[in-house]
Formats: C-alpha cells, structure tokens, sequence
C-alpha cells in the first residue's frame, strides 16, 4: 500500500514521515472529499480555516485517534505556499503535549495535501473541552 516515503522536511528537527499512497478510499461529508489510506475510519468534522479542513479519524493501525487536516492547492499561490511550508516546519520542531505533532503528511496525485496529527482535546479558543470529539 505504501508506495514510496521520504524521510526529511527539516534538517533540525526529527524527521517528517512524507507516505504517498496508491490506493485509498474517498469520503466525502459537507462537499468535502477525504482522500484518506484504508485504515482511517472517519468520525467527524472538527472544524475549518482559511487554508483547510479539519476531520477526526480513528486509526486501526495505531490504535487511537487522529486529526487530519485537508490543504487542497497548498502550492498554487507563492504566499499561501510559504505559510503552509512555515506551519508545517514550526509544528515539526515542537515536542510539547499542548502542541499538536505531525505524525504523517500524506499525498496522493490530486492536488490536496493531508497533515495527519495528533488529536487534541480541547481548542485554545474556548479553553474548554469539546464535548463531542
């Protein structure tokens, strides 16, 4: 299933597991389409923002849940690009248990880019716990 894996987005920090996937199942809710590996089963929608989506899944291969966030056209502008590639390199550095940690970034051949984190319990908004994740 795993067809070929990089291993560095950054020289300093551990590095950032890239997977692209030949094979993977599309689920779509609220006219957004997940193009997510088998094993990821989805729960529900967390929330959006200016450059994605965010979604729950449960993860049968490591046996708890994640958070995956859908960045379609990451790249199609300079600036939006520059933003995306500074998020992900920041959150790669970061080891704290208030932090969220990119696990995986997958990518398929569409143009959609998916950050696979860790779930987290409560938004820094509110400083509440959801209570429905």
């Amino acid at each position: 299933m795993l067809n070929s894996m990089t291993n560095c987005i950054c020289s300093h920090a551990e590095p950032i597991c890239i997977a692209s996937y030949t094979s993977a199942i599309l689920l779509q809710f609220i006219k957004i389409v997940y193009e997510v590996p088998e094993h990821l089963e989805l729960i529900k929608k967390v929330g959006s923002g200016a450059y994605g989506c965010v979604a729950s899944f449960m993860d049968n291969n490591r046996k708890e849940k994640v958070a995956i966030k859908k960045i379609t056209n990451a790249f199609a502008d300079l600036i939006d690009g520059k933003r995306i590639l500074r998020e992900i390199k920041l959150l790669s550095h970061f080891k704290h248990d208030n932090i969220i940690q990119i696990l995986v970034i997958l990518s398929f051949d569409d143009c959609s880019t998916y950050c696979l984190t860790n779930l987290m319990f409560c938004f820094l908004s509110c400083g509440v716990l959801p209570s429905l994740i």
